[in-house]
């Protein structure tokens, strides 16, 4: 949109420019109508000015051109190095959760050593993308991994009453695990066939 904007831009002020400069040499040939065009300083006078005022317009031009593919290139690099570093997040917040899945699963294996596994329960990922400037997620997934993230934190501290040991179901949060997991490789999947 502004590029477009700027070329119109750019076409406007050549076009003003060259009205102003056909203005000002018809009115030196109507004001002096006595001007002999076989004065040679004049001609030559006449033929730089004109050259210098094309060379110019000419030159705006190819620095237009030159500015506009490095601004493109320029926004192209960093949609990519964005979308990389968004990547490399969802790998991380991957990685987590299945850490997380494994000890769900030995917990649910182990009943009667449950609290000794649930200090285990990781949420570093999570903290560390939640607020980053790269962070793309969809609003579903953001929110579905800050609740997530939020009661693994309140199952590893066991101090709210509805968080001790014995009354989690394990089960369940096993299974919304294996949910964001899901959503995250889909995301990914996504995501890897836009930074090719």
């Amino acid at each position: 949109m502004v590029l477009h904007l700027l070329k119109w831009l750019i076409v406007i002020n050549i076009g003003l420019i060259s009205f102003v400069v056909g203005c000002f040499f018809t009115y030196l040939l109507i004001v002096n109508s006595s001007m002999s065009l076989k004065d040679t300083s004049l001609v030559t006078t006449i033929i730089s000015s004109g050259g210098n005022i094309f060379g110019g317009l000419v030159g705006g031009i190819v620095a237009f051109g030159v500015a506009r593919a490095q601004f493109l290139n320029d926004a192209s690099t960093e949609t990519k190095n964005k979308r990389q570093i968004y990547l490399n997040l969802l790998m991380s917040l991957k990685i987590e959760l299945k850490h997380n899945k494994q000890i769900l699963k030995i917990i649910l294996t182990n009943g009667s050593d449950q609290d000794k596994y649930v200090k285990s329960l990781k949420t570093d990922a999570w903290d560390k993308a939640k607020y980053n400037s790269n962070n793309f997620f969809p609003v579903d997934i953001y929110e579905l991994l800050d609740i997530h993230n939020q009661d693994i934190k309140d199952i590893r501290e066991g101090i709210l009453p509805d968080y001790k040991i014995d009354e989690v179901d394990f089960k369940m949060r096993l299974d919304v695990t294996c949910k964001l997991i899901s959503k995250i490789e889909e995301e990914e999947s996504k995501y890897r066939k836009l930074i090719r």
